[in-house]
């Protein structure tokens, strides 16, 4: 069975660029979740690296996060020395909240 994998279209791929600028961007996505009861505010804007798509996530303004695919589990998963701290259920609906806004 072919894994499914986030993609990004080659004449996207130029227009995403990797910057930290506080700034709003054409490609960003501001979206809320409700988890376990807990209310999250998010920002989350594409970037490329190494011609793979992922996805820095700001959570409640002041909390960020690295989010790329992990083929082990199937799903995006935070990658930065904080991704620990990450509540379990809250990196689960960003991955199923990202990914379906790459549909």
């Amino acid at each position: 069975m072919a894994e499914h994998k986030p993609h990004i279209k080659a004449a996207d791929r130029n227009s995403i660029i990797s910057t930290k600028s506080n700034g709003p961007r054409a490609d960003e996505r501001n979206f809320s979740l409700v988890v376990d009861g807990v209310p999250y505010l998010i920002r989350s804007i594409p970037i490329v690296f190494n011609d793979e798509l992922r996805f820095r996530i700001i959570i409640n303004g002041d909390t960020e996060h690295l989010f790329t695919w992990d083929s082990q589990v199937k799903m995006l998963r935070a990658i930065d020395d904080d991704a620990s701290l990450l509540p379990d259920g809250l990196e689960i609906a960003l991955s199923e909240k990202l990914q379906s806004q790459l549909k």
